[in-house]
């Protein structure tokens, strides 16, 4: 401080100076002793040795981390799906002398309406309907009301209850069922005048599914799940493709396999093969691509197929041609 000073100034002025700009604790220490600027400055230096240095660090709070909480909460919040969006799934019903209503179990839940997200398959539409499917094991075919379709034309195929009474039909409806069982169903009914959807033997027969009227549920027999159910006073139609009466019923008890609606070719036991030799490269056709309509119909109609156990992928390194149109029907 002396030699930075333009001009020679008293000491007594140039320790008041200096003192100020201690720390202080060494302004505490300095003021009691008695001494030179000079000795004050070596006692200084001393103390400062032996003490260290002593950082004094100033927190100051930010409020980020809670700007950044209040925007992760505005995000879920716009993510989440009011509960007024979110339907009940079907419910079944279930049928054998003493009959029912299939309730799902709470976590087969689904909204009504396309799940839209972008890592999941797209061309795949969930739709909860709220129906009540009748399981009745006295009926031999599935059949589905024609007031839910458009379906107009009867067609010449009849239906004939219990009783007697002949039920008209409408053509057929190929629906996808999940009974929260942890697999899908995929099964054609035919439309005819009945109240309830009807889920017959063949159904049962074809997925393994039983009736457990004691404790009103459904069990899968694949997979061991179950669905419970409440019990619905009704009459079963028992619908059947022959009337009783009919001289062709007896013989169709009597050799039940031969007409089986069961699909599945790896029931077929027989022995007899058929074999087709050819020479050359298969016939192939060179890959194209396909309208979008088209395209979803034909994956859905090979992924029923495949599911049904009818078909499987091909390892040739041929593509096979394949050509269709639409119907006039539809």
């Amino acid at each position: 401080m002396r030699n930075l000073a333009p001009v020679k100034m008293e000491d007594d002025i140039l320790q008041t100076l200096w003192l100020q700009r201690l720390p202080a604790n060494l302004q505490q220490i300095l003021s009691v002793c008695k001494a030179s600027l000079d000795e004050l400055a070596q006692i200084a230096d001393k103390i400062h040795e032996v003490s260290g240095c002593n950082l004094t660090v100033a927190r100051v709070e930010s409020n980020s981390d809670q700007f950044e909480l209040d925007a992760i909460k505005a995000e879920l919040s716009d993510l989440t799906i009011p509960l007024s969006d979110l339907t009940m799934v079907k419910k079944l019903s279930v049928s054998q002398y003493s009959h029912g209503r299939i309730k799902p179990r709470r976590r087969s839940r689904t909204p009504s309406r396309r799940i839209a997200d972008k890592n999941v398959e797209p061309k795949r539409l969930y739709l909860v309907t709220g129906h009540k499917f009748l399981v009745d094991s006295g009926a031999a075919v599935c059949c589905y009301p024609k007031k839910l379709t458009n379906f107009k034309a009867k067609q010449d195929l009849e239906l004939y209850a219990a009783n007697g009474s002949r039920i008209s039909t409408y053509g057929t409806i190929k629906l996808e069922l999940d009974f929260g069982l942890r697999r899908s169903f995929i099964w054609s009914f035919l439309v005819a005048d009945v109240s309830d959807p009807i889920i017959g033997a063949d159904f049962l027969e074809r997925f393994e599914l039983l009736i457990d009227v004691r404790n009103r549920r459904l069990l899968d027999g694949r997979t061991a799940l179950f669905v419970k159910g409440t019990l619905k006073k009704t009459k079963s139609l028992g619908l059947t493709l022959v009337a009783n009466n009919s001289p062709f019923h007896s013989i169709l008890l009597k050799y039940p396999n031969l007409f089986s609606t069961n699909l599945d070719p790896n029931t077929n036991k027989s022995t007899v093969t058929h074999c087709i030799e050819t020479k050359g490269s298969p016939v192939h056709a060179r890959a194209r691509r396909l309208n979008p309509e088209k395209l979803t119909f034909l994956e859905k109609e090979f992924n029923d197929l495949m599911r049904q156990g009818i078909i499987r992928p091909s390892k040739s390194s041929y593509s096979s041609p394949i050509h269709f149109v639409k119907k006039g029907n539809g």
